[in-house]
């Protein structure tokens, strides 16, 4: 497959790491197996790569096949938004009545604000 289609149409953050790998590659392929009889030391480094590389693609693959479908089925993106309104509608209010208290810390500070500026000294 011609690199520059490949690259017009993935992720960038998808082939990113892949692209470094490949850059990585020197034009020696010597660490590549020639047939099953041939052993050669294959380098960790790359191996590595490679496995973690199919971890995130197996993380991708039940990302998409199992959790969006539900998630679409079961939506609770509305319920939760509600939810957390009414918990802010009910903070504002316990705020407000507390900072309207005459006795509050809120009252306490302007008063002393106000009784240091306006003083006759």
């Amino acid at each position: 497959m011609d690199k520059k289609k490949l690259v017009k149409t993935a992720d960038p953050d998808d082939i990113k790491g892949f692209e470094e790998f490949i850059e990585s590659q020197s034009s020696d392929t010597s660490f590549l197996l020639k047939s099953p009889q041939i052993k050669k030391e294959v380098s960790f480094e790359y191996f590595t790569f490679l496995t973690n590389d199919t971890y995130r693609l197996k993380k991708v693959n039940r990302l998409v096949s199992e959790k969006l479908p539900f998630m679409r089925h079961h939506e609770q993106g509305l319920t939760l938004l509600s939810r957390q309104q009414e918990e802010v509608e009910k903070v504002r209010k316990n705020v407000v009545t507390l900072l309207k208290s005459p006795q509050s810390n809120f009252h306490q500070s302007l008063k002393y604000i106000f009784d240091s500026f306006f003083s006759k000294n």
